[in-house]
């Protein structure tokens, strides 16, 4: 105990460069040191506050080499394992980290074998990122692991390199692999549209679902309709004339998955092409949609990503210069297009838009 009281007396060494790279660790990309501003100390299982509160967790992200966390020492010693979470306060792509030991002369609480977790929420870690023994020496040691996205690191001191009960950071600092962003849990968007066909008396069912993520640039252009996210296709039906009459009935709807709460601008296009029964040869004509009246999108509300997704109807504006010719059942914004007997060629498209932050 009293080679430890030592550490209230310390004057503050020269920082050397020791880098330890674990086996098989990866470094791929750019890799650069974070930023310690905005950093705060998640928990610790164990920090002294004696001696003015010298040697607080937080010391071990202030970005001083002279001060340092150190685990209690002053009234008992609890062994290890000693753990410290640190919030990064943002999402990073993290790939190592650096550990330096206290740097006043002292050896008391170099930190032995070692794991290091990181996590998006603080709570669920998974296995380790990396584990491993730290040398016996005042210098900054680095380990470096396959990158994993996350805003919380966990770092535990399993035992301390000459058996003590003690725990000591002078700093930990934590590296990312640089480059674009890594999306932040929820931020990416998906797209899904329905095409439903109602024959005769029969319920309404989905005949075809279409879905693409989003995240093409969109500056501020949200109305075009030939630029953004587009999820499409084709498929055919029958409308019998005996078993489906007096008509059938095909109508859209679309639904956005991502951060609940955001609204995401759809443009849909509907083409129907029609053969009927005839022996002499098909007679054809198409109906034509785009979106409600005046090139307008539909808002569609984003909601929390789920399997069975609640369904927002789409306009559909037929008639008029841009539809094909031949018999049109309605026109202006219509919530379905009717069609006789014969059978269909069903072409959609849905553009999806989210607006730039």
């Amino acid at each position: 105990m009293e080679r430890n009281r030592r550490l209230i007396s310390r004057t503050a060494l020269p920082v050397l460069a020791l880098t330890l790279v674990l086996a098989g660790a990866s470094r791929a990309g750019a890799q650069t040191q974070i930023s310690q501003a905005g950093w705060t100390v998640h928990s610790v299982d164990s920090q002294d506050s004696c001696c003015g509160n010298a040697y607080l967790a937080t010391k071990a992200i202030d970005g001083n080499a002279s001060t340092f966390w150190h685990t209690v020492w002053s009234n008992g010693a609890p062994p290890p394992p000693h753990t410290i979470v640190i919030n990064l306060g943002a999402s990073h792509n993290i790939n190592g980290f650096r550990y330096l030991p206290r740097q006043d002369g002292q050896s008391n609480g170099r930190i032995g074998q070692y794991e290091f977790y990181v996590s998006t929420d603080g709570i669920n870690y998974g296995a380790a990122v990396a584990t491993g023994a730290f040398a016996n020496v005042a210098t900054q040691q680095e380990a470096v692991f396959t990158p994993k996205v996350g805003q919380y690191v966990k770092l535990v001191a399993l035992t301390e390199v000459e058996g003590r009960p003690y725990t000591a950071v002078a700093e930990l600092n934590v590296l990312e692999v640089t480059g674009p962003p890594p999306p932040t849990p929820g931020s990416e968007f998906f797209g899904v549209g329905t095409v439903n066909v109602k024959r005769g008396a029969g319920a309404a069912t989905a005949w075809a679902e279409y879905s693409t993520r989003l995240g093409s640039p969109l500056g501020q252009d949200l109305t075009n309709p030939h630029s953004g996210d587009t999820a499409g296709g084709t498929f055919r039906f029958t409308c019998n004339n005996t078993s489906h009459a007096p008509q059938c009935e095909v109508s859209i709807a679309a639904a956005t998955l991502g951060t609940a709460g955001q609204n995401i601008y759809v443009y849909p296009r509907v083409l129907i092409f029609r053969q009927d029964f005839v022996a002499a040869g098909p007679s054809s004509y198409c109906e034509y949609g785009d979106g409600a009246a005046g090139a307008a999108p539909v808002i569609v509300p984003t909601q929390a990503s789920t399997p069975t997704p609640v369904y927002t109807p789409l306009l559909i504006n037929i008639g008029g210069t841009a539809d094909c010719s031949g018999p049109v059942a309605t026109s202006g914004d219509v919530t379905k297009i009717t069609v006789g007997p014969g059978y269909y060629d069903v072409f959609t498209t849905f553009v999806f838009k989210k607006p730039t932050p």
